[in-house]
């Protein structure tokens, strides 16, 4: 469920629709991610506009500055991608969903996972934790 629920509201209605058909949440996964790390991964992400290919300039860039790898398409970076609406992202994520993590930790359901380390390990570490 990446990016639902976002508020508490939406937790506890997850929870009793749940209910309702004998299901529950047994694990939530959470990244834990400096807001930093955040704001610099973000923004330097570039999509194709042609294949949507992703890249990022800090950890998979194009091979040729602003242009595709698979299809010579031009990259460019989202709106969203801004350092600016970035942090206004998260400023919202601070108020909104972050409760999220205290609320499921109440539940004991909550396993954290560093999000600074390889992409395996940290698939290795939610493999184990689900």
């Amino acid at each position: 469920l990446d990016g639902f629920p976002r508020t508490l509201p939406q937790a506890k209605g997850l929870d009793e629709m749940l209910g309702r058909l004998d299901k529950k949440i047994d694990r939530v996964i959470s990244l834990d991610v400096p807001e930093e790390n955040i704001v610099e991964r973000l923004s330097s992400r570039r999509i194709c506009k042609n294949c949507g290919s992703k890249y990022s300039l800090v950890t998979l860039p194009p091979k040729k500055d602003g242009v595709c790898d698979n299809c010579a398409g031009e990259l460019f970076q989202r709106e969203d991608d801004s350092p600016k609406t970035i942090r206004h992202r998260l400023s919202v994520y601070y108020v909104e969903t972050q409760p999220l993590i205290e609320y499921y930790k109440n539940k004991d359901i909550l396993v954290t996972v560093d999000g600074n380390k390889s992409v395996e390990e940290i698939s290795k570490e939610i493999a184990t934790a689900i």
